[in-house]
């Protein structure tokens, strides 16, 4: 199409809305301005029968684009948005080419995320993951890679505020409990990962959520890991551990923790 030949007048409207929606946050009317954008761009994303408009792949990269290169609470607002009311609209099919899209546009190495890309990548993925409980998704691996990606450049370093991690670890879960287990299997090793000095303060709340998620993976999978935390970590914040620990070894009947003979004289103690 024009637009996919040549992006830049498409890219210069959007950013001109994009940027009118960041200059009126403090304006009462912002949330009501914001949604009207949202219908816009997702009724020019839309096509007939549940599928997408000519130029709506389009619309997709170059909004997707714009706020990867500055993010802001506006901008993610409206993609998040936007791309709810796409997946609502379209079928696995039609909406394929749009998943394509948005992880092709934010394809990456781990050596060039920053805090802010990671936060606006996860908040996508976890969108696209959990909308329809994943319906809509057929092709796992690029999403799959992506928060690979995520999660290792944040363990190499302390690159990641806590409200990022956290970002991640959630649409870690979310891709960890709904894409299918041969999608899964190969990015296990990421769960190891979790356990590590950067994600440390976050992993409890990470193994809640995956609990809430669905029980039989979270026995298969973060169960063990939770067993290696508690005997490794469990001085750090015990008072934490233990009020946590009941719920989250008693989420499956087969659940057996064992804790250290120190952490149980603790107990005792208090």
């Amino acid at each position: 199409t024009l637009y996919e030949r040549d992006s830049q007048a498409l890219d210069r409207i959007i950013s001109h809305i994009l940027e009118d929606c960041v200059a009126s946050e403090s304006v009462k009317s912002a949330e009501l301005h914001r949604q009207g954008v949202m219908t816009l761009l997702t009724e020019a994303v839309k096509g007939i029968q549940h599928g997408i408009h000519t130029n709506g792949l389009a619309v997709v990269k170059s909004l997707v684009k714009l706020v990867r290169q500055s993010p802001s609470r506006s901008s993610i607002h409206i993609v998040i948005g936007s791309l709810t009311s796409i997946i609502h609209y379209t079928t696995p099919e039609t909406f394929q080419p749009v998943a394509k899209v948005i992880v092709d546009e934010l394809a990456i190495t781990e050596d060039a995320v920053t805090d802010d890309f990671a936060s606006f990548a996860s908040q996508i993925i976890f969108a696209l993951v959990s909308v329809r409980k994943a319906a809509r998704i057929e092709e796992w691996s690029g999403i799959v890679k992506l928060v690979s990606t995520l999660v290792k450049a944040g363990t190499k370093q302390p690159l990641y505020n806590a409200k990022t991690k956290s970002q991640v670890l959630s649409s870690l879960a979310v891709i960890m409990q709904s894409a299918p287990i041969e999608s899964v299997l190969p990015a296990l090793g990421l769960l190891d990962m979790t356990r590590s000095q950067e994600w440390i303060p976050h992993f409890l709340a990470f193994c809640d959520l995956f609990a809430r998620l669905g029980d039989e993976r979270y026995q298969q999978f973060v169960v063990p890991h939770l067993q290696k935390f508690v005997i490794a970590h469990w001085k750090q914040d015990p008072t934490t551990l233990l009020q946590q620990l009941p719920r989250l070894a008693a989420s499956g009947p087969d659940t057996k923790m064992q804790c250290p003979k120190e952490m149980q004289q603790y107990v005792l103690e208090q």
